[in-house]
């Protein structure tokens, strides 16, 4: 294998292990995309993929009844973030959708791994390869860090609070609720990695295997590339 083709490793803390012993986490890892312009057929499918979510939920308040959605309001309260103030990833994108207003287009990438996440309700996100230092960790902070998420300002993480961070900062905040703006994917991201994250057995294993190949071939069809996907789970399984 390449060099730069190495899967960065995560790493997941003693204590994230003993809250969610159930936890799964998807991966995709690719390189050599081609993240530049923008694509009518994307664009396109993105469209239909908005449509089918409508038709399937109908109003916003039906998002109450799904199993998923449930699940992760009950996530974010047993990591202390309450979901009335920071929604849940996925219901926040599903909300958007129902009230009328459309995905945003971002890039090919992300555009392609939110399609997924419509189709699926199992939340995706990701970073830059080329911005990140050393393992990616999923961790509970000892001490505020200065986090920058997208289209924001500096904020302070709080002690205790569950984030993805690398070496030198930390890469979200509340488990998957906000990315940051340092390392996002952008149309210059030739290397990225993306997660799918299951905490519970309410996400099976071949709804997230599923879920990575639907976005591995998207992103072969609209970005090119190579890729590897996997499932990091608990050891002691």
């Amino acid at each position: 294998m390449n060099q730069s083709q190495i899967i960065p490793d995560i790493t997941i803390s003693a204590e994230v292990w003993q809250q969610f012993p159930n936890l799964r986490i998807g991966y995709i890892a690719g390189y050599g995309l081609d993240n530049t312009q923008g694509s009518d057929d994307l664009c396109a499918l993105c469209q239909s993929a908005e449509s089918a979510l409508r038709s399937r939920f109908g109003a916003v308040d039906s998002l109450a009844l799904e199993p998923s959605i449930t699940g992760w309001r009950q996530v974010y309260r047993a990591i202390g973030a309450k979901p009335t103030t920071f929604t849940p990833t996925v219901e926040a994108l599903l909300k958007r959708i129902l009230k009328g207003n459309p995905m945003p287009i971002i890039n090919k990438a992300v555009n392609a791994y939110l399609i997924a996440e419509m189709e699926s309700l199992v939340p995706l996100g990701g970073y830059d390869l080329d911005t990140i230092s050393g393992p990616i960790q999923l961790t509970k902070t000892t001490s505020p860090s200065p986090f920058i998420g997208f289209g924001g300002s500096v904020v302070e993480t709080m002690v205790g609070e569950l984030v993805y961070r690398d070496d030198r900062s930390v890469l979200t905040r509340h488990w998957n609720y906000r990315d940051a703006l340092h390392s996002q994917i952008t149309e210059n991201t030739q290397r990225l990695i993306l997660m799918a994250e299951a905490p519970d057995l309410a996400t099976s294993d071949d709804v997230l295997s599923q879920t990575l190949h639907r976005v591995e071939t998207l992103l072969k069809t609209y970005c090119g590339g190579t890729y590897q996907i996997g499932i990091w789970r608990n050891e002691t399984d």
